[in-house]
């Protein structure tokens, strides 16, 4: 979306006010929160000025689950893109209540410098690099997927953000300035971007980098609960040249496997079907606790959901509609960190690379 002559990419809306107005009654019991009696909660500090990002429009986040109705919020795979006119400068003013967290400056593709964001505002003023004209050059030379003269601030996944402020002289980058191919990754936490550091180090992100593509990230921490509202939505959307979806993990506790074949079936009948010329790449549970130290209990229930998406697929019998199990994805117990669910930045780049040769391959893209 456009916002102050810039882009918000992966926004779907900005909102206003503060967190009674954004955090619906779910969302506010997820977090143990009580907007009347805030005490040393650090939403208590939060300002009533700028905007929330929300990756999904609010009408929808309003019927999710209540950790994904706040996890919409976090600015995972968000981006502030711009083009600075010659001697121009841009301003930013970003905050982010709770941990510190770190926003990426990139050039095109090429990766410029870190900056730390907290509690307190911190302002950011952006200027044109003093080898512009050497990356546009080296851009054009290498038919790199982004245009370098476009500014790009990476957005941090975790946690929320409150854009302050935004001016400055530039304008929005042109559709031709960014890559031709455009990915869509639903899934949970692990989609999301949890346990990483960098805004560009999870593996939906990696995935974007490998295939020189741009990514759409509705990864939603402990909320892809595969709501059919949420698939209305992902089949309405024609921004996406193909997709991954990660279906399982968050739903392993919450439901048995009858309830789970109900969402499963639905959820991909209701994408597939608006969809049947995009490829769309479903992968079931990664490889967790379940499966290295109880394998007849959670990880028995594990391969019973993750035999219901196999079969689900199968039955579609539709070629670009694919089952990719999450266990081929990430095989090394040492890829995980030590909640033994999440991937850690080996794990990540593990995913990321073994997708990136099933979707080449599918999609036929050329090795670079």
């Amino acid at each position: 979306m456009l916002y102050h002559n810039a882009q918000l990419h992966n926004v779907a809306e900005v909102l206003t006010g503060g967190d009674a107005a954004v955090l619906p009654p779910a969302a506010c019991a997820f977090l143990g929160y009580d907007p009347a009696n805030p005490g040393n909660s650090p939403w208590a500090r939060e300002r009533t000025d700028g905007v929330w990002l929300s990756r999904v429009p609010d009408a929808l986040r309003r019927q999710l689950a209540g950790c994904a109705q706040f996890h919409a919020l976090n600015a995972a795979g968000c981006e502030i893109r711009f083009q600075l006119r010659p001697g121009g400068q841009a301003r930013l003013l970003l905050q982010t209540p709770g941990q510190p967290a770190a926003a990426a400056l990139y050039r095109g593709c090429f990766f410029e410098s870190w900056r730390p964001l907290g509690q307190e505002p911190v302002e950011w003023i952006i200027r044109a690099p003093p080898q512009a004209e050497k990356l546009e050059r080296l851009t054009r030379a290498r038919n790199l997927p982004f245009d370098a003269a476009v500014t790009r601030v990476l957005l941090p996944w975790w946690p929320h953000l409150r854009l302050l402020a935004l001016e400055g002289d530039f304008e929005p980058p042109r559709p031709e300035q960014t890559p031709a191919l455009r990915g869509l990754a639903y899934g949970s936490s692990i989609t999301h971007g949890s346990k990483t550091i960098a805004p560009d180090a999870m593996w939906a992100s990696r995935l974007a980098q490998l295939l020189d593509a741009d990514l759409l990230n509705l990864g939603l921490g402990g909320g892809a609960c595969l709501e059919p509202e949420m698939a209305r939505h992902l089949a309405d959307r024609h921004d996406w040249d193909f997709a991954t979806l990660e279906l399982g993990i968050n739903l392993l506790d919450l439901v048995d496997a009858d309830e789970f074949q109900r969402r499963v079936d639905l959820f991909i009948s209701i994408v597939a079907d608006e969809h049947p010329d995009q490829w769309i790449f479903c992968t079931d549970i990664f490889t967790f606790e379940g499966d290295l130290l109880d394998p007849a209990g959670r990880g028995a229930k594990a391969d019973e959901f993750r035999r219901i998406v196999q079969e689900k697929i199968a039955a579609m019998r539709r070629p670009r509609l694919v089952h990719i199990p999450g266990r081929n994805l990430l095989r090394s117990a040492a890829g995980l960190t030590t909640d033994l669910v999440h991937p850690s930045a080996r794990g990540m780049e593990e995913i990321a690379q073994a997708l990136t040769l099933r979707i080449r391959q599918s999609l036929r893209l050329p090795v670079p």
